[in-house]
């Protein structure tokens, strides 16, 4: 049985998506980006790439699971995760508080 997964590139210039489905490719989508939001591989503004990121996710009625995500860049190292599923929010919540120490 095949897995769905979807794969998501962010460049300097764009966010791409492509949905497959084992070796049939599904959906995709791209977004341009403004100037200045990631330069040499780093973002250079969280929320407004992140809001980029979702907004790619709704032109292409793609659900947020099984995402394999990459970052253009010189400096780049890849390595596989798996992260648990989270409660809806928590990420933004613990995005707000500040680190003690």
């Amino acid at each position: 049985m095949a897995k769905t997964v979807a794969t998501l590139y962010v460049t300097d210039e764009a966010i791409d998506l492509l949905v497959v489905d084992g070796k049939r490719i599904k959906k995709w989508a791209s977004l341009h980006l403004e100037p200045g939001l990631v330069s040499q591989g780093l973002v250079q503004d969280e929320a407004r790439v992140a809001d980029g990121i979702d907004k790619v996710f709704a032109l292409a009625k793609a659900r947020k699971r099984r995402v394999i995500a990459g970052l253009s860049g010189l400096n780049s190292i890849y390595r596989l995760i798996s992260l648990p599923e989270l409660p809806k929010g928590y990420c933004l919540k613990r995005s707000r508080t500040k680190p003690e120490g």
